[in-house]
């Protein structure tokens, strides 16, 4: 009996840790989401935000600029039409993650949501000087506005960054964050 437990205790940790591996990667993680929000997600990408870098055969390459996709997103339960605000903001952090400081924050996009149709907000491109032994990740947050005021917010982390090294994409995909200094 305990051999037998033993045995389908094995394979059971075995099947999660190859399920594990084998998904993939979520795009963003929610961090925060309070009041009254729509359907909202990210558009559909392989990842939802670049990593920019200096030229390839500069090493170490540096961090120069993360730019983020838009998020898509519909007016709250109630509403056929809502006014929805997007800003990111790019937060560094020294400590590998413990704590986060804001060093760039983009203009706050406004566009009009409807039943059919997500506000057209554009890319967004932040200027960042890449440190040694510091990591960055960019932050969205959403904001659905009814007569002028926040009733919803949605605060969401990219977990999934492309690179480019100066002019040239690159297959490198890294998760959480975008270090300040990678090889090239």
């Amino acid at each position: 009996m305990k051999r037998t437990r033993n045995v389908t205790f094995a394979i059971s940790a075995t099947l999660l840790l190859a399920v594990a591996f084998a998904s993939p990667a979520y795009a963003f993680s929610i961090l925060k989401q309070t009041g009254s929000t729509g359907d909202w997600g990210a558009q559909p990408k392989p990842t939802e935000a670049t990593c920019g870098y200096t030229a390839l055969g500069v090493n170490p390459a540096q961090l120069l600029w993360v730019k983020v996709f838009p998020f898509k997103a519909g007016p709250a339960s109630g509403h056929t039409t809502q006014k929805i605000t997007w800003t990111v903001i790019i937060q560094s952090s020294a400590d590998g993650g413990s704590t986060w400081k804001t060093v760039a924050t983009s203009k706050t996009q406004t566009g009009k949501a409807t039943q059919t149709s997500s506000p057209s907000f554009t890319n967004a491109q932040l200027s960042v000087s890449g440190e040694l032994n510091t990591v960055y990740r960019a932050v969205g947050t959403l904001h659905w506005l009814t007569s002028g005021k926040s009733t919803g917010l949605v605060k969401a982390a990219m977990n999934v960054y492309g690179t480019k090294f100066g002019a040239q994409k690159s297959n490198l995909v890294v998760n959480d964050y975008c270090p300040g200094y990678v090889a090239s």
